[in-house]
Parts: structure tokens; C-alpha cells; sequence
């Protein structure tokens, strides 16, 4: 581990698992980057429909690999469609939002994602 490594894993660091509640990005940021100083992690506000939470946060990380949501949740489809452009859309939204309260700011961010990696 280099040093800076290490000052980043103090111990008591904590950080969270990214669901949260409401719909705001800024004010999830601003909770997140005030409470957890020396470890904030992406918030992701399911609140907010399809391709806000987990699993659309996911499908919209992949390359060349695209979902939408049916009836009976997200399935893998052949071209990215309204869903996967949503999914891209939030978290672009709440990286903008998260950069607002992290200027300056030099450490780890944790970003979740879900499925077999």
C-alpha cells in the first residue's frame, strides 16, 4: 500500500452502501460529502424510477451491452433505448452534483455496482 493509501483507510473510516432516499442529487451529495469526509461514495436515489436505481446505475456503466425495463424488471436488449439513456442521464447527474461538493478533494470515492464482476 503507498502512504496515501493508507491514510485513506484510517481507522473508523466509514462509507455507505449508495441507496438513499429522496430524488435531489445535490442535497444526496451534500449529505454524503458532510457526513462521510474521508470516504464518500456515489449516491444513487432509486426515488427517482427506472435506471436511478442499482440496476439501472449498472446497465447504464456497461459498454455495448444494453437493457430496458419490462414488466418484469430490467432485461438485456440489443441497442440502447430510452431506459439506458435514463440510466447514463441520473448518473451523470449525480456525478455533476457530487463534484460540486468534493472541489478540493483528493481520496477515495466509492462507486457501487451490482452483478457478477
Amino acid at each position: 500500500m503507498s502512504e496515501k493509501s493508507e491514510k485513506s483507510w484510517a481507522a473508523g473510516v466509514a462509507t455507505g452502501v449508495g441507496s438513499m432516499p429522496g430524488d435531489d442529487a445535490r442535497e444526496a451529495a451534500k449529505t454524503v460529502t458532510g457526513s462521510l469526509e474521508a470516504f464518500p461514495f456515489l449516491p444513487e436515489l432509486p426515488a427517482r424510477g427506472p435506471g436511478a436505481d442499482m440496476i439501472g446505475r449498472t446497465a447504464g456503466l456497461l459498454v455495448e451491452v444494453y437493457a430496458h425495463v419490462e414488466p418484469s424488471g430490467w432485461r438485456i436488449s440489443d441497442r440502447p433505448g430510452r431506459d439506458t439513456r435514463r440510466a447514463v442521464s441520473w448518473r451523470g447527474e449525480d456525478l455533476d452534483a457530487l463534484e460540486e461538493f468534493t472541489q478540493g478533494y483528493e481520496g477515495p470515492l466509492k462507486v457501487s455496482a451490482v452483478g457478477p464482476w
